[in-house]
């Protein structure tokens, strides 16, 4: 059955290996070892001082801008909705939780990762050079992609975009390409890089 593989796919395996071999770039992930064996005994000294030195400043729901749940309470003894959501159809929900607001900073955050990520780390493939800015509309399928997956399990997720008539699910393909997709997954992201606090 190997042998059909290739033919179950509307992309090939190796633009999805180079997609997924991505995730090893992220500096996080990076182990020198080349490095002198670190002093365990002074690592840990030294963030002990800085964790009694730095203090974290947590901010309420109150004070954030940015995210305010419309329909839920989270901080009462007895949390749960807020609102009369008997007759929400599940995108209601969804905009419930990720309203405008959100989502276009997820546009602008997104678009900004992947060109910092593309152009300043230089880590563009061939694949990854031909990124497309994402928009609203574009998102909002992905989390669509995302939450369906949910639903249908499979054990990859190439699987997803199979093109087996036991196995395929098409909705998948007609919504978006595989490659686009796991791009998207690659550069998905949240906030501002530059305006991230420093390690502690």
């Amino acid at each position: 059955m190997a042998e059909f593989d290739d033919e179950n796919y509307a992309n090939s395996d190796s633009e999805c290996d180079e997609l997924i071999g991505l995730y090893a770039d992220d500096d996080d992930a990076c182990v020198e070892l080349d490095e002198e064996p670190a002093d365990f005994n002074n690592e840990i000294q030294d963030t002990e001082e800085e964790t009694e030195e730095e203090k974290i400043q947590w901010k309420t729901a109150e004070d954030n801008k940015h995210f305010k749940l419309k329909i839920l309470k989270c901080e009462d003894p007895t949390p749960g909705p807020i609102a009369n959501i008997k007759n929400f159809t599940e995108l209601d929900l969804f905009h419930q939780m990720f309203d405008d607001n959100i989502m276009k900073t997820l546009v602008v955050e997104t678009n900004r990762y992947a060109e910092e990520t593309i152009n300043i780390r230089k880590s563009a493939t061939p694949t990854t050079k031909n990124w497309k800015q994402v928009d609203e509309k574009e998102l909002l399928q992905f989390f669509g992609l995302v939450l369906l997956m949910g639903l249908i399990e499979k054990d990859e997720i190439s699987d997803y975009w199979s093109t087996d008539e036991l196995t395929e699910t098409p909705i998948f393909s007609k919504t978006m390409s595989r490659d686009r997709f796991l791009l998207i997954l690659r550069y998905l992201h949240f906030s501002d890089n530059s305006k991230k606090l420093k390690k502690w």
